[in-house]
């Protein structure tokens, strides 16, 4: 009888000391296996641009930064300098070019001075860069030789075009250009430009621009006009002819009564030349070049009989 009292009372002990921690056991959340861990979501994957020429349309964000907005890619001849004289359009995101320039203004006979009958050397390189949809910088750096003079260092240029749409969604497609220009040994200048254009229809081109220049010392010489520019894409992405004409005038308070005083026009042949896409198509950015020879149509002295310029660049 004793022996079952005794049982009796180490059982009523084991229940009341198990079932408190028996209750914390149950209480107790169930650690995760794999099947209760949720998949990660899927990381989407970079939309591939299209490819024009063997390389991709319109640039890129390479270095990762975010950019708010997106433009689609452009029209492939607009990426191009296919006039030097008249500018149109800008780069696409993440374009980049590098240019080497150079023009040679052949003075008509002038009434004394060594620069008569002389020829004036001008050279310029230039980095073009996309740096944002709708906005492309430029920067020069500027060399000249003037008649009888040692070679010099002009100045610099530095170019923003803005036109924060698409292609073919405003009408001539305008382009606002904003330059300034530190001169070395002169006046600082100032230009701006209204830049418009487009493609009436298939491989024929055409561009005109409104010119607005200052000097911001000295007689302020305000220079004003227009300037226009045609071409024919003869061999498919290789080779365009065309033209260009510049129409402007020069005035100052101290020295002309009217904006219309210091008339000149200049007209002439343009070619652009895209050599290595007649190798094979895909490698013609890599080489382009512009020229254009603009002959003076008045006989005044203080204009230039011949103003030729060439245009050599690389697009990457």
């Amino acid at each position: 009888m004793l022996d079952f009292h005794r049982c009796v009372a180490a059982a009523t002990l084991a229940l009341v000391f198990a079932a408190p921690a028996r209750a914390q056991d149950e209480n107790k959340e169930r650690a995760p296996d794999d099947s209760n861990v949720p998949l990660p979501p899927p990381v989407p994957e970079k939309p591939e641009r299209p490819e024009v020429s063997g390389k991709s349309a319109g640039g890129g964000n390479e270095l990762g930064l975010h950019v708010p907005w997106h433009l689609e890619p452009s029209p492939e001849w607009t990426q191009d300098r296919g006039w030097p004289a008249t500018r149109f359009w800008r780069l696409d995101h993440g374009a980049f070019e590098v240019e080497v320039w150079y023009q040679a203004k052949v003075h008509r006979p002038r009434a004394g001075g060594k620069g008569s009958n002389g020829t004036e050397h001008f050279w310029q390189g230039e980095i073009e860069v996309g740096i944002l949809p709708g906005i492309q910088l430029d920067v020069y750096e500027n060399l000249i030789k003037e008649p009888g003079e040692p070679v010099n260092q002009e100045g610099n240029q530095i170019e923003l075009r803005i036109a924060p749409w698409n292609y073919g969604a405003v009408p001539a497609n305008p382009t606002l250009y904003l330059e300034w220009h530190p001169v070395h040994k002169g006046d600082d200048r100032w230009e701006v430009r209204l830049l418009v254009g487009g493609s009436p229809f298939e491989r024929f081109f055409l561009a005109a621009n409104s010119i607005t220049e200052m000097e911001t010392g000295g007689d302020r010489m305000l220079e004003w006009g227009f300037t226009g520019a045609a071409s024919y894409e003869v061999v498919p992405g290789a080779l365009r002819i065309g033209a260009e004409t510049r129409i402007t005038w020069e005035f100052s308070q101290q020295h002309d009564d009217s904006p219309t005083d210091g008339f000149d026009a200049e007209i002439g042949p343009n070619v652009f030349f895209r050599p290595l896409a007649l190798v094979k198509e895909e490698w013609g950015h890599w080489l382009k070049i512009s020229c254009t020879a603009l002959f003076g149509l008045n006989g005044d002295r203080s204009s230039e009989f011949l103003r030729a310029i060439l245009v050599v660049g690389c697009e990457f």
